[in-house]
């Protein structure tokens, strides 16, 4: 899962809208949508402020940061 997704995935187990979490965590909303969308990651000094306002261990965000995305099915089948 990337960092988006997981970031998305906390906030709403938190139960908070992106609006919320950019209260909460004192940046722009425009910085969560765009992080949720993958379209940008924070700098690693905002990663624990997310995770403190979401309620999840930083590794777990940063570890989402360094794994990026799923990897895409390769197409092959039958394990030859």
């Amino acid at each position: 899962m990337g960092f988006g997704a997981m970031l998305k995935e906390a906030r709403e187990r938190a139960g908070l809208t992106q609006e919320q979490l950019a209260e909460k965590a004192r940046l722009p909303v425009g910085s969560i949508r765009n992080w949720e969308q993958g379209h940008r990651q924070p700098r690693l000094n905002v990663v624990p402020v997310l995770a403190r306002a979401v309620g999840v261990p930083v590794e777990k965000l940063l570890m989402a940061m360094v794994e990026g995305p799923e990897a895409p099915p390769t197409g092959k089948k039958g394990g030859k």
